[in-house]
Order: structure tokens, then C-alpha cells, then sequence
């Protein structure tokens, strides 16, 4: 059975995979030279590095993501921290550090609660108290994580320097707007997870190295991967699908669309309800943008690996030169600094990006002051991830459509899961699933 696969980033690879497992012979199109969507690297001339289209942080409990790492046997590009260890900084305050102690997994992270000295014993208390409570149970929540936070009596410190951060990286969306039931999906899968399932990880070389084999993967199971081939239109004649695009045209037995929900309103010309759901949704969601920074110094500077920022814009910090190993270019130390939610500081120039980030990161680390920032790389994702809202979360399609054989892939998709690499992965193996 032939099937097309449209669209190649992490949902339309992970279709991919599962769909040639399944013995399909399959087509991956992309329209870009590159594999991954939104998940890519570049070669940084200035610098000599290459780099991500921002700082991309997976979780063991990124099941399915890590499954097409194994897949493809690129896991071993995946640095793995021995235990969960964030610094949270904040200007003029010192370091406070929430790592597990003496356990793995959720009893060392709770234990590291009691630790953690950047809120006091009575936020710490109701903390531990929430966390338990979801461990134990089935909460489904139609607030807000601000309000559902709120009523589980989480006090103001608890919410400014422990959740917000939390929700900001998770979700990519502000505590006001961002759905509690997908902040308990996750905080039950990842943190409170066993050992493994806890653990923070990070790509110690360029992220689009995880997913490069998924060609060869393919060509050695009778699939085969379109690079810089457009799809641009896809029509029905009676049982089979009628695919054009930017070099040939091709007809197959069944489709997965794994591209965003605009893309589909241009390619998709089967009348049927699954249309009119698009079109709803893509006139009802928006999009949350992702400011990332790359800061290049002329000495190393021993800061944490990973450095949660509160009372600042920037909001997380990662020591580039702690994690990566490849090939280092001329700068002996750099960082990457991203801002979620950016909609408020898209409106400055990189320039004026660079020394925000500088200012606060040298507030917070005093030792910064001794080096001089020597490059910078400011990457802006405007349409980083759907911004799903109380109101508009309802509206995420299931994978299957009203269309016999045609099912829909993407981080946009109803997985329950945040717009994450993850939820991308997962809705690529539903759709393959659901062929």
C-alpha cells in the first residue's frame, strides 16, 4: 500500500517510522531542503558553530521523541545530566539550586522541594502538597493554570518563582492564558515520572543530527524522502489520492498531512467537514513567538548548565559550553538565552535584545562582568507554537478525518500534550496508527 506522508518535520518523521514499520511503502514529502520543520540547525558563519534555530530541551519522558532517536540510532547525540539540576537566578539574590536529592525520579525531586531555598516553607509546603495530590489523582481542569494554581492555594512566591517558569518553558504561554489540563498531563508524565522519565536532556550537538538518517532509514525499507518538493494540491478520484507538487505528480492509497492548519486550507481540495474545521481553527488560533540568543565571550565563566531566570525578561539560560560537544568554533564560552511568550520584547531590535540579555545575565552572575561579549545571534521563531487557550483548546482535531484514508498529523493535533517536540511525535505515530 502506497502512502504520503506531507510535511516533514517531527510529526511527519515520526509517521514516517511508523509507517514504514508497518510494511507501507511510503513517501515523505518536504518542501524545504532540510528534514525537521521547525526543529533546525544552521551553520553560524561568524561564530563557526552550528547552531539551532533556538535551544530545544527534551525530558525522558519524551517517550515517543526518544523512540525515533533509538529508531534512527541517534540517541547517542543526547546528553543526559545525572539527575535533575536547575540554578534559579534573579538580580542582586543568590543562586538557589532545585535538584534530587539522595532519590531519582519524583521522590528526589520532592525531597529537593524542602531544599530549595528561592521560596519559603509555607509555598514550599503547598507545592508539595499539589504534587502529591496529582500523583495520586485524576484531575481534569477547565481553568486556567493561573486560576487552577490559585485554588490549589499556591501562594504568589510559589507562582512567580517556581510554576511561571515552569509553564513559560512547557508551554510557551503566559500562566493567564495557558490550559491547566495540559500543565497536569505534563508535571504527572515528566516530574513526577519515574528516574528516567524526570530527567532534563539536551542535543550535545546540532539538533537536526537526531532526525538526519530518517532518508536512509526509508530507502532500506522500499520508502523513499522528497526533499525540496512542494505538495500543492491534494485531490481524490474515487479511491486513490491525486498528489501534485512542485516536480511531479503521484497517486497514492491513503495520505497523512503533517503540516500547519493554513497550509492545509492552500493544499487540501476534498470538500468535507474536516475543511470547515480548519478553517475554524485557523481563524481562532494565533501564535506564540520564542526569542532565542546565542552570546559568544572571550573567556569561559563557570555558570550552571541550566539557569531558570526570575524578576528579568530573560527567562532561561543554558552554558553552551558545558552541553555541546562538538567541534568548538573561535569563541572559547557561549550561551543561549530564550524568552517564551516574546510578543512584548519582538518589538525590540537584536541589539537591543543582546544587551537586555547581557544586562540581566551579569546581574544575576556577577563573574560575567570579566568577560566581553564578542558575537550574538538573535533567532526569532514569530510562529514558534499554536497558543492554546481555555477557549480555544477544544478545537484540536483528533487524527482521523471524515475523509476515507486521509488522516492529519501535528504538534497542533489533539494529544493532550503541549506544542512540544514530543506532542509533534506523538501525533505522528496516532496518524500512522490510524491508517
Amino acid at each position: 500500500m502506497r502512502i504520503a506522508i506531507v510535511g516533514g518535520g517531527i510529526s511527519g518523521t515520526s509517521a514516517a517510522l511508523h509507517a514504514v514499520r508497518k510494511n507501507y511503502q511510503v513517501s515523505l514529502f518536504e518542501a524545504s531542503k532540510d528534514i525537521g520543520g521547525k526543529v533546525r540547525s544552521f551553520f553560524d558563519s561568524q561564530s563557526g558553530e552550528n547552531i539551532d534555530n533556538g535551544q530545544h530541551a527534551l525530558m525522558g519522558a519524551y517517550t515517543e521523541f526518544l523512540n525515533i532517536c533509538n529508531l534512527l540510532a541517534t540517541y547517542r547525540y543526547i546528553y543526559e545530566p545525572k539527575k535533575l539540576s536547575i540554578a534559579f537566578a534573579s538580580p542582586g539574590n543568590p543562586i538557589a539550586t532545585l535538584e534530587q536529592k539522595i532519590f531519582k525520579g519524583k521522590y528526589g525531586t520532592l525531597l529537593g522541594l524542602f531544599d530549595f531555598q528561592a521560596i519559603d516553607k509555607y509555598s514550599k509546603y503547598h507545592i508539595i502538597k499539589l504534587f502529591t495530590k496529582l500523583m495520586f489523582l485524576n484531575i481534569n481542569s477547565l481553568d486556567t493554570c493561573f486560576d487552577f494554581l490559585n485554588n490549589q492555594k499556591q501562594t504568589k512566591q510559589a507562582i512567580k518563582y517556581f510554576w511561571e517558569p515552569l509553564i513559560l518553558a512547557v508551554m510557551n504561554a503566559s500562566i493567564y492564558d495557558a490550559p491547566a489540563s495540559i500543565l497536569i498531563t505534563v508535571m504527572k508524565q515528566a516530574f513526577l515520572g519515574n528516574s528516567y522519565e524526570s530527567k532534563l536532556l539536551l542535543p550535545n550537538v546540532a539538533i537536526d543530527n537526531l532526525i538526519k538518517p530518517i532518508g536512509e532509514y526509508l530507502n532500506a525499507r522500499n520508502g523513499k524522502l522528497h526533499l525540496s518538493e512542494a505538495v500543492q494540491s491534494i485531490e481524490k478520484s474515487r479511491d486513490k489520492f491525486l498528489i501534485d507538487t512542485s516536480k511531479d505528480n503521484y497517486e497514492f492509497d491513503k495520505v497523512i498531512i503533517s503540516v500547519p492548519p493554513r497550509r492545509i486550507q492552500k493544499i487540501l481540495l476534498i470538500k468535507s467537514k474536516l475543511q470547515d474545521q480548519i478553517d475554524i481553527l485557523s481563524e481562532q488560533m494565533e501564535y506564540s513567538p520564542i526569542i532565542s540568543a546565542y552570546l559568544w565571550y572571550d573567556q569561559y565563566v563557570d555558570i550552571p548548565e541550566i539557569v531558570a531566570m526570575t524578576d528579568t525578561k530573560t527567562q532561561w539560560i543554558f552554558n553552551r559550553s558545558k552541553i555541546i560537544k562538538e567541534e568548538k568554533g573561535k569563541y572559547p564560552f557561549s550561551l543561549t538565552c530564550t524568552i517564551s511568550a516574546a510578543s512584548e520584547i519582538e518589538k525590540l531590535s537584536n541589539n537591543e535584545i543582546v544587551n537586555l540579555m547581557h544586562s540581566e545575565i551579569s546581574s544575576c552572575f556577577p563573574q560575567m562582568k570579566l568577560a566581553k561579549l564578542e558575537n550574538s545571534k538573535v533567532i526569532r521563531e514569530r510562529n514558534a507554537t499554536p497558543l492554546f487557550t481555555k477557549s480555544n483548546i477544544k478545537l484540536r482535531p483528533k487524527n482521523l478525518t471524515d475523509i476515507p484514508g486521509l488522516v492529519i498529523a501535528g504538534d497542533w493535533t489533539d494529544t493532550g500534550l503541549p506544542a512540544t517536540i514530543e506532542g509533534a511525535a506523538l501525533s505522528g505515530r496516532l496518524a500512522a496508527e490510524s491508517l
